[in-house]
This record gives C-alpha cells, sequence and structure tokens, in this order.
C-alpha cells in the first residue's frame, strides 16, 4: 500500500508531567520532554509503522531544527520525495496537563501542492484537499481513498462553506467539538449523522469517551482503548491513520474505528506521536 500525507510540518517540543502551566517569569521543571516530528508527520509516521510506504507531502526547513525533522522521518522510512525547502523550519512546543494541552507554534501552516501518481491512500485536511481540488478529484477517480480532517475555526463562524471540500472525500474525521460546532447538535452521535449526508464515512473523535461513525446505514459507537496516558498531543492523528490503514486492510467502518481506537490510546501512552504503534503492537494491544 502507498500513502500520501498532506499538511504542515513542525519540529515538536513536547514537555509531560506538568500539573499547572508556568505564570509569567517563572520557570517550571516538567517530568519529560520528547523532541519528535509533528503537524502532518503524526499521520505519516503511523502509517509507515504499519506497513504503509508513504511520502509527507509538506514544507521543511533548511536550517538545523529542519534537519532534525528530516531525521525524525528518515528514522521511520516516510519518504522525503514530496518535502519542498523553506528557510526555516515550523516549531511547536506543546505542553501536557491535567489530561489535555497547551501549545504554542511558530512558522509555516501551509503545504506545496500534490503531484505525482495516484496513492492508495491520501490523508489531509479540508483546506490542503480544496488547494488541491483537481489533483485530489482525478486521484480518487483512479481508486485513491481520501480522509479529511478539518482544523479549529478560531473564527468561531463555523461556516457550512468550510465542509464543501468533503465533496472530495471519502472519509471525515472530525473531533466532537468541530463535529458539533459545524452541525449545531448536541451529541457527536448527532453530529455523526448530520455530516453522513456531506460524505460516505464519518469518524467522530472523542477522546477518553471513544469514538462515534457513521454511514448511511447505521451511527455506532466504539469505546476507548484503555491506554495509561500521558500526553494526548498526535494521538487523534495516529488514529486517524489507522483508521486508513484499516479500511485499505478491507476492514468494514465498525472494524476500522476498533483498530484505530486501540492505535490511538497507545499512542497517548509516550509524548507526540512517538508512541503509534506498529502491527505486531496493535495484535499484542489485543485487535
Amino acid at each position: 500500500m502507498r500513502a500520501v500525507v498532506i499538511g504542515p510540518l513542525f519540529l515538536d517540543v513536547i514537555f509531560t508531567g506538568l500539573e499547572r502551566l508556568p505564570h509569567a517569569g517563572e520557570e517550571l521543571w516538567s517530568d519529560t520532554c520528547e523532541i519528535t516530528a509533528g503537524g502532518a508527520a503524526n499521520q505519516a509516521r503511523a502509517l509507515a509503522r504499519l506497513g504503509v510506504h508513504t511520502s509527507l507531502c509538506s514544507y521543511v526547513g533548511q536550517d538545523s531544527p529542519g534537519r532534525l525533522v528530516r531525521s525524525i522521518l528518515a528514522d521511520d522510512d516516510v519518504s522525503h520525495s514530496l518535502l519542498a525547502p523553506i528557510p526555516r523550519q515550523a516549531v511547536t512546543a506543546a505542553m501536557s496537563l491535567a489530561g489535555d494541552r497547551a501549545m504554542v507554534s511558530n512558522g509555516s501552516n501551509e503545504a506545496p501542492p500534490l503531484s505525482g501518481p495516484a496513492p492508495d491512500l491520501l490523508m489531509g485536511d479540508l483546506r490542503a484537499l480544496a488547494a488541491n481540488s483537481e489533483v485530489v478529484a482525478r486521484w480518487r477517480a483512479a481508486g485513491t481513498l481520501v480522509i479529511a480532517d478539518v482544523g479549529w475555526d478560531e473564527s468561531g463562524v463555523w461556516s457550512l462553506t468550510d465542509l464543501e471540500p468533503l465533496a472530495l472525500a471519502d472519509v471525515f474525521v472530525p473531533n466532537e467539538d468541530e463535529a458539533r460546532a459545524y452541525t449545531r447538535t448536541e451529541s457527536a452521535e448527532a453530529a455523526a449523522a448530520a455530516l453522513v449526508q456531506r460524505v460516505p464515512h464519518v469518524v467522530v473523535t472523542r477522546g477518553a469517551d471513544g469514538c462515534v461513525g457513521a454511514d448511511s446505514h447505521a451511527v455506532t459507537s466504539i469505546p476507548a482503548f484503555p491506554a495509561k496516558a500521558i500526553d494526548a498531543t498526535g494521538a487523534g492523528d495516529v488514529f486517524s491513520a489507522a483508521l486508513g490503514w484499516a479500511l485499505l486492510d478491507g476492514a468494514d467502518l465498525r472494524e476500522a474505528m476498533r483498530a484505530a481506537s486501540v492505535a490511538g490510546g497507545l499512542a497517548t501512552e509516550a509524548p507526540g506521536g512517538t508512541g503509534a504503534p506498529t502491527v505486531e503492537e496493535l495484535r499484542a494491544a489485543g485487535l
């Protein structure tokens, strides 16, 4: 199987074990600190660990942080063929605390244009799909499975026009807050039922409450995998990557959701996306 992931690429510096954020002028010490590749790299590395030949379409810095990101991607056999150079690497500092996280980022949130032959799987957010609509439509017509997600709307408008690129997708994977905000509904189940009118399959992630999936036949729920979570950074990306891997492998939606739940849960047991499991680790976890 061959996949392409499109999206922004960051060098993530992740601090875990904090009880609170520092006040202005204060220094706190964390239990652990992980430096890794984040953003779209979380999905790309997760797919590569599951045995999918994966290319990441993104911008990478030509500076020292960018060289470190390239090295991290190479360690997981993520192809550099679709990486485009920029002068400075985008960086995120993330702090994990009280079951949630806070982040500060700097750099580009863009990705270069898609190119090349159609892969088996394409993963990207709705904005990237819209910017590459001709290529995505051509790839999809050739058999590419397209999985889309969406970012947080800082404007608070949650305009339905943002969802128009769903016409290019096969599966939509928002989190519960995003899904409910766009659909103006009160539950993940209601949001999934509304969104499936726009795209063949919807999976709404709910963190520790599991996930809700919908297709034209039914709405179904899967509980969260009972992980010993230390950091949720990148877990949603690992979830969607495992969902795509399972669907490509012939699983139905419920089976794919279960695989994704296990993978996403395991990912929370290590900082950032570094906990993304291999196929063998999924099986050892009871998949």
